[in-house]
């Protein structure tokens, strides 16, 4: 996906395809480009749709199944610490 396509997304997040083979959840908060694995290793919730929040100034992503948190600075999981995704 472009930075055109995020810019003109209702939500400012998309979920692409990186290299052919791997899909991440892109979103644009603040001018500022994020990228993480789109599926939570949990439950399979698809990030690029669940809320952002604020954890001290680093957005985070809540998975829209079941809540849990992944920092998009580095894809860890608040919740349960050896939980992740990649950033």
């Amino acid at each position: 996906c472009t930075l055109k396509e995020l810019e003109t997304s209702d939500r400012k997040r998309k979920k692409c395809l990186l290299n052919g083979i791997m899909s991440i959840a892109v979103f644009l908060i603040e001018g500022k480009t994020w990228a993480i694995d789109a599926t939570c290793p949990h439950q399979g919730g698809k990030l690029e749709l669940g809320d952002i929040e604020d954890g001290g100034g680093r957005p985070n992503v809540l998975c829209p199944r079941h809540g849990w948190c992944f920092r998009l600075k580095d894809g860890y999981c608040e919740d349960i610490s050896n939980y992740g995704v990649s950033a």
